[in-house]
């Protein structure tokens, strides 16, 4: 048995809960407005076929996030389709969630997807995926499928799946649209409000960078949410000082905390600080503060 084998049996032990399944990045998935669709569907198709809820997920040109409730075993009959219908040789992991601030985090991050893409696209933006859903980002749109035929309903989904008849559709691209199939209504209650979904949105960034780890991925912060961490974290440990007031030990620590707890590449602090490069590289290798 292949490792890789080896890890989807234990995948398949893991008991009903809350996963975060992530596929890998070796190929490319989506090229064009019609492949998105596909995949769109074919998500739509693993939520009605398989005992899964999904709350949250987002299609990426060569990724995808799902945020489902179900057994293991459920997760691994998703992935299996979602690879069948893909036509591609995909693998993923399967990461459980703690409890519900750690299901909270996994959620916004997945939500972060297309704004890591495209710093100037917010959630709502994002067409393939779920980010516009919850607290009326976005109308439900659509017509319903009992208006349309099942002829017509075979031939853009590539399916003989019956598809309920409160489940609607954009006719114009061929997708069922999420409202359909997503527990909006639990991601509203998990959250509480739009503003709290939002400021965390904004700025749980410490939890993004754990979550990118279980995951395997790269977080990438804007200029905005750079100068954000630096703020917090001259206010919380210096008092609010200013980074050019501070010692030179204490600013060797700060340099030393945001390279190694945030991991913000040294090129942006240094731009961001004030500092010449090469001398924040010398301020993280030093060990004066470990």
């Amino acid at each position: 048995m292949t490792k890789k084998q080896k890890r989807y049996a234990k995948y398949k032990t893991y008991p009903h809960g809350w996963y975060h399944l992530v596929t890998g990045k070796t190929v490319w998935l989506f090229h064009t407005q019609e492949e998105y669709v596909f995949g769109m569907n074919t998500i739509a198709l693993c939520a009605l076929l398989f005992p899964v809820r999904i709350v949250r997920f987002e299609l990426m040109g060569n990724h995808i996030h799902i945020v489902l409730e179900g057994t293991g075993a459920a997760c691994l009959k998703v992935f299996f389709f979602i690879k069948k219908r893909l036509g591609v040789d995909l693998d993923f992991q399967l990461i459980p969630i703690k409890d519900d601030e750690h299901l909270a985090t996994v959620i916004l991050y997945v939500d972060r997807n297309p704004y890591e893409t495209d710093l100037n696209v917010l959630p709502g933006g994002y067409p393939w995926g779920t980010g516009g859903l919850g607290f009326r980002m976005q109308p439900p749109g659509g017509v319903r499928a009992d208006t349309l035929s099942k002829a017509y309903l075979r031939r853009i989904l590539h399916s003989d799946v019956d598809v309920p008849g409160n489940f609607r559709l954009d006719t114009e691209s061929g997708m069922i649209l999420p409202v359909s199939y997503v527990d909006t209504a639990f991601f509203e209650r998990l959250f509480g409000t739009a503003s709290f979904y939002l400021t965390r949105f904004v700025k749980a960034l410490e939890a993004f960078l754990h979550t990118s780890d279980e995951s395997g991925e790269q977080i990438v912060f804007s200029t905005a949410e750079v100068d954000s961490v630096i703020e917090d974290l001259l206010r919380t440990d210096y008092g609010g000082n200013r980074f050019r007031y501070l010692q030179a030990w204490e600013k060797e620590k700060v340099v030393q905390t945001l390279a190694n707890q945030f991991r913000i590449p040294p090129a942006i602090l240094a731009e961001r600080l004030g500092l010449p490069v090469y001398l924040v590289g010398q301020m993280i290798r030093s060990k004066r503060n470990r």
